[in-house]
């Protein structure tokens, strides 16, 4: 039934379907930053960590981006996985530097994929 307080439409709400599957695909995202790291340079440097997980989250956000929700409820979610075992360790600074890391990518690719959607969907001549 449609509400004056509500400022969704109904197609347009982030569902919980949708964060499960969010959830899964960063989970998915996160399976090859370990063979690539280690083929970079290995657990003994932390560069290739930070070179991977960014453009891997960022990769993410672009195959997710096309769907329906807010971009800042999105990229969290996507990044779930991650950020629930950077929250177990219990070091801030690494909490706060996977956060950076990941949701930041995640929110330009799912920016990205939106505005590139919204260009090819607009009516020529308008």
């Amino acid at each position: 039934m449609p509400s004056i307080l509500n400022t969704e439409r109904e197609e347009e709400r982030y569902s919980p379907g949708d964060a499960v599957i969010d959830a899964l695909v960063g989970f998915l995202i996160l399976i090859p930053v370990i063979p690539l790291a280690l083929a970079l340079g290995g657990f003994m440097f932390i560069e290739p960590w930070l070179i991977l997980t960014p453009l891997l989250a960022f990769a993410g956000g672009v195959a997710r981006g096309n769907t329906v929700g807010t971009i800042w409820l999105r990229a969290p979610i996507l990044n779930l996985v991650l950020l629930l075992y950077l929250v177990s360790r219990g070091d801030v600074r690494e909490m706060v530097v996977g956060a950076v890391l990941t949701v930041f990518p995640s929110i330009g690719g799912i920016a990205l994929r939106r505005l590139s959607h919204r260009r090819q969907s607009r009516v020529p001549g308008a």
